[in-house]
């Protein structure tokens, strides 16, 4: 408040003067609190911005402080990974983070203008490692497979000599290593198939022609029990991959085949 004693002392033109600089006083202030408002409610529209952007996110995303690692906000997609911050190295900018089955991208960055806090986002890369694990194995299978093959068809040349040359007491001994050396055979050629990937080749071709190879990879099949093959395909033409879908219809055959001998039943 004005001081009583000086303000009886001033003149007219005094008083009006000092009238006016604090109506003018009183006005800048009216002046600097509605930009004041303006400027806390300018504050609050961009802070709920960002908070509608974090949390548009679908991956997990934190803000934390970097000292105390106090978490000050974080989108519900991090609901599902309540514990992973205690997994991370705050040393590391980019790391992999295995959270139960999930894997998981996690980088972090300082946010620009406060070096105090830190964004955390977690991106599922699950799927990525598993191919990457799945090509790997892909790898090493065509090589094992490529490194087995010629040593099988070496054994596989000799057992049907040695087929030819023993006793009828030692044939069906002979014909068990022929059928062990197939079933390696097929495993080898399903693995290299799966490894360099179907090439499908369609073409118009009659059922008949399926027919004829399952009757004759059954004749070439080794077993020792009394087994009946029963084939009744359509007499029509189709359109597919006929060397594929002869694959397939072997393998149905040959598991047929080696579960009739695993059985206890003398036929099948």
């Amino acid at each position: 408040m004005v001081d009583r004693v000086i303000l009886d002392n001033l003149d007219e033109a005094e008083k009006t003067e000092l009238k006016a600089s604090l109506e003018a006083i009183i006005e800048r202030t009216y002046d600097l609190e509605k930009e004041y408002k303006l400027l806390q409610k300018s504050v609050h529209g961009f802070q709920e911005l960002v908070r509608q952007l974090v949390e548009s996110q679908p991956n997990p995303m934190w803000i934390v402080d970097k000292e105390t690692e106090t978490i000050f906000f974080q989108n519900s997609a991090s609901g599902h990974y309540d514990k992973l911050i205690t997994l991370i190295d705050m040393q590391k900018e980019i790391q992999e983070v295995e959270y139960g089955q999930t894997v998981l991208l996690v980088k972090l960055r300082t946010v620009e203008g406060d070096e105090t806090k830190r964004i955390i986002s977690a991106t599922d890369i699950t799927e990525q490692k598993r191919s990457e694990r799945l090509a790997s194995m892909g790898r090493i299978a065509a090589h094992l497979a490529h490194e087995i093959r010629n040593p099988i068809g070496s054994i596989s040349l000799m057992a049907s000599t040695l087929f030819k040359r023993v006793d009828a007491k030692q044939k069906p001994l002979v014909e068990e290593i022929k059928s062990a050396i197939g079933r390696v055979e097929r495993i080898i050629k399903s693995t290299l198939l799966f490894t360099k990937g179907v090439d499908i080749k369609k073409e118009r071709f009659t059922l008949s022609v399926l027919e004829e190879d399952i009757r004759l990879a059954f004749e070439n099949y080794a077993y020792t029990k009394e087994i009946h093959l029963d084939t009744d395909f359509m007499a029509s033409t189709i359109t597919g991959d006929p060397d594929l879908l002869g694959i397939v219809m072997q393998n149905f055959l040959y598991n047929s085949i080696d579960a009739i001998e695993e059985s206890d039943d003398e036929e099948g």
